[in-house]
């Protein structure tokens, strides 16, 4: 499914599993996938070189919580100065980035899915979800990648085509900001001074 839209050396740079619970608040914001691709240096072409993709691990529908999406958005040049804010809310995430877009609710589109099917977009597609409002878990598996020529970030997914297993977990990969370890350096030094109190 790749190949002929990334080619067969590819990098993974995104491995999540969004997974609502029933009358769980977690949504995430409207957002085009160009958000935290940084330094822009390191993801060169995103246009042509990366595809997200997600897999249905529980039936997806509007009520639990599904993707929803901007069909042709990813064809109209962004108009705010921001990708959008693809972090996690609480609640109902704002409109406000698909009216800076200019879009509205109405040009939304909810993805349904069955468990395996596989759905993919592109990476200025404007996508988001709302909270689980049914009785029904909504998990989805979340990836993406890029063709390696222009990606030197994440894990090897497939050399010439070949599936590479993913390295032990303990092994840190910077992916996305050149800033990542800094924080890490941070946290881990705040951690070892509290275990020394």
């Amino acid at each position: 499914l790749l190949e002929p839209l990334i080619g067969t050396n590819i990098r993974q740079i995104v491995n999540q599993l969004h997974w609502k619970t029933p009358g769980s608040s977690f949504a995430v914001g409207f957002h085009r996938d160009r958000i935290n691709r940084k330094p822009a240096s390191a993801f060169r072409s995103l246009a042509t070189s990366y595809v997200q993709t997600a897999t249905a691990i529980d039936p997806m529908t509007p009520d639990n919580g599904a993707l929803l999406m901007v069909p042709g958005s990813h064809l109209r040049k962004p108009c705010s100065k921001h990708p959008g804010r693809g972090n996690f809310v609480s609640g109902n995430p704002s409109h406000r980035y698909l009216e800076d877009e200019g879009f509205s609710a109405a040009d939304l589109t909810p993805v349904h899915a069955e468990p395996g099917d596989l759905v993919l977009w592109h990476v200025d597609t404007i996508h988001g979800s709302e909270t689980n409002r049914s009785r029904q878990d909504r998990c989805l598996y979340i990836n993406g990648y890029v063709d390696a020529r222009n990606c030197m970030r994440g894990h090897w997914a497939f050399i010439n085509g070949q599936g590479v297993p993913l390295p032990p977990i303990d092994v840190p990969v910077l992916i996305h900001r050149d800033d990542i370890f800094d924080h890490m350096d941070v946290e881990l030094t705040t951690t070892a001074l509290r275990s020394e109190d």
